[in-house]
């Protein structure tokens, strides 16, 4: 391709000249790790809700403090009958130390309980966001390897395009074609250059998704590989992958163990009813002097047990036991929905593979076919059997077959990737597996042959 569009394209395509390894899924996922600010800020989430489980614990443990004081005391004494006057100063202090052991609180047992669910719910929910980091970069990496087969693709059509426009010039001036086939030619070159300005700017825009995510402008990434073997679950199986993702999914899990926090929450309310006891233990030292005693210290021991019973505290208990039932209710209602979510998910995603995989096979064949037409149109076109329309749409069905196929490919992974996602067992392994698989190690070049 001449001209500035040529240049354009050419200054594009080759920012990633220098690198002599593409970079795959992998190496994105561990940059996104640490930049993506989404999945940071549910790690630091995580953090905050697993010390509700420290706190629930604190308040079955003992509770210990020691308090001081000192004061000075001013008397000033006068005795009219004798016309004296006398002043006095004191000095007192008083250390004490208290000890409180709950020995049936029903509050602060469930107060622990809901906090241990809660801890232990952060960690599924943080597992649920690792796995919508993984979705986000494989979306950007994949959309960027189809934007960058959009221009290759327009790359190879402008170069036959340009070829065919030749041709038909050719011919017209030896007194053979006509000027309709130039024209139709160089109509269709005009209007692929045009696209092919869009899919520039397609191509940039989906390099900053990956570079929002991971932090790295995607200079030259890994592409697929030119065969690669897409193999799809058996049908029989979607019982058994249901099964498992009910179980592992970790947006049920955090669901559910929210609804066990919410459960224990009403009895943390209802025990407002019940009555409390601790064991309470004190020793006090204090030394008061006063005008008549010099020097008067005090060592004290206490250790009883404290009862306390609620008797009316004007309907707030009820009232809070009603609001935290019906938030118990949601709380089940959630997990509901999230297990139905999960059915659909994993029926969607798994039909989406089987799909993908023979959607792939049916479309290799139809780029082996589409080419054949391509050439029978050209042969056609020279024996004077067929026009330039001809050739031009037999090598757009080339093109078109050719990125159906492309795009094919992409969701059979990100379908899969999905469908591991919604099962809960999604991991790096799993986009190291991807590269081994399914990947070139050599950077994407956003050329491919003439159609």
């Amino acid at each position: 391709m001449r001209g500035a569009v040529g240049r354009w394209l050419g200054s594009m395509l080759m920012l990633g000249g220098g690198i002599a390894h593409a970079s795959d899924l992998l190496y994105y996922y561990e940059l996104a790790l640490t930049h993506d600010p989404v999945y940071q800020g549910e790690i630091a989430a995580s953090q905050s809700t697993a010390e509700a489980k420290a706190q629930g614990f604190a308040g079955l443990l003992p509770n210990v403090s020691i308090s001081a004081n000192r004061n000075n005391n001013f008397n000033d004494v006068s005795d009219a009958s004798f016309g004296r006057e006398a002043e006095f100063r004191f000095y007192g202090a008083l250390v004490s130390l208290n000890v409180s052991q709950p020995i049936y609180r029903p509050q602060s047992w469930a107060i622990y309980q809901a906090g241990q669910a809660q801890a232990e719910g952060s960690q599924y929910r943080l597992a649920a966001a690792g796995h919508d980091l993984i979705l986000k970069v494989v979306q950007a990496y994949l959309d960027v390897l189809l934007a960058d087969k959009d221009i290759g693709l327009a790359q190879a059509q402008q170069q036959a395009i340009s070829e065919q426009l030749k041709q038909a010039s050719r011919l017209f001036q030896g007194g053979v074609g006509t000027i309709t086939d130039v024209h139709e030619a160089q109509a269709r070159s005009d209007v692929l250059r045009a696209n092919l300005l869009e899919s520039i700017n397609t191509l940039e825009a989906k390099r900053r998704a990956l570079q929002k995510v991971s932090g790295k402008y995607p200079k030259s990434l890994a592409h697929l590989a030119d065969r690669i073997a897409l193999e799809a679950p058996d049908p029989k199986a979607l019982d058994q992958v249901l099964e498992r993702a009910l179980l592992l999914n970790p947006v049920i899990q955090f669901r559910r163990l929210l609804a066990q926090a919410a459960k224990f929450e009403i009895d943390r309310q209802r025990a407002g009813h019940y009555p409390s006891l601790d064991l309470v233990a004190s020793r006090s030292f204090s030394k008061n002097p006063s005008f008549a005693f010099s020097n008067t210290q005090n060592d004290a021991y206490q250790v009883g047990l404290q009862l306390s019973i609620p008797v009316y505290q004007g309907g707030f208990v009820n009232s809070k036991v009603r609001q935290v039932e019906a938030d118990y209710r949601k709380a089940q209602q959630d997990l509901e929905e999230a297990m139905e979510q999960v059915r659909l998910d994993v029926r969607r995603e798994f039909q989406n593979v089987i799909n993908s995989t023979e959607k792939s096979e049916a479309l290799r064949e139809a780029v082996g076919s589409t080419k054949q037409a391509y050439v029978s149109a050209q042969k056609g076109f020279q024996a004077g059997t067929r026009t330039s329309v001809d050739v031009l749409n037999a090598q757009q069905q080339v093109v078109n077959a050719e990125r159906d196929l492309h795009t094919a490919r992409l969701n059979y992974l990100f379908s899969k990737t999905r469908l591991l996602a919604a099962m809960g067992e999604l991991s790096a392994e799993h986009l190291a597996e991807f590269s081994r698989l399914y990947f070139n190690t050599a950077p994407s070049s956003s050329g491919a042959s003439s159609p």
